[in-house]
């Protein structure tokens, strides 16, 4: 997942992106226990200007 001048604000994976590298076959299918099996995490926010919040 990856968002560029954007929050997570409600976002969810809901099936792993078929894995990495060498094991994905492009699949999306399965449940959320295959998350920590064929998949790595990471999360990437790339922002220009930081963003004014009201607090």
């Amino acid at each position: 997942m990856l968002h560029i001048n954007d929050q997570t604000v409600a976002d969810e994976c809901i099936n792993s992106f078929g894995g990495r590298g060498a094991s994905g076959n492009g699949s999306s299918a399965g449940s959320p226990s295959d998350w920590d099996e064929y998949s790595q995490w990471q999360w990437v926010t790339v922002k220009n200007q930081a963003p004014v919040y009201p607090f």
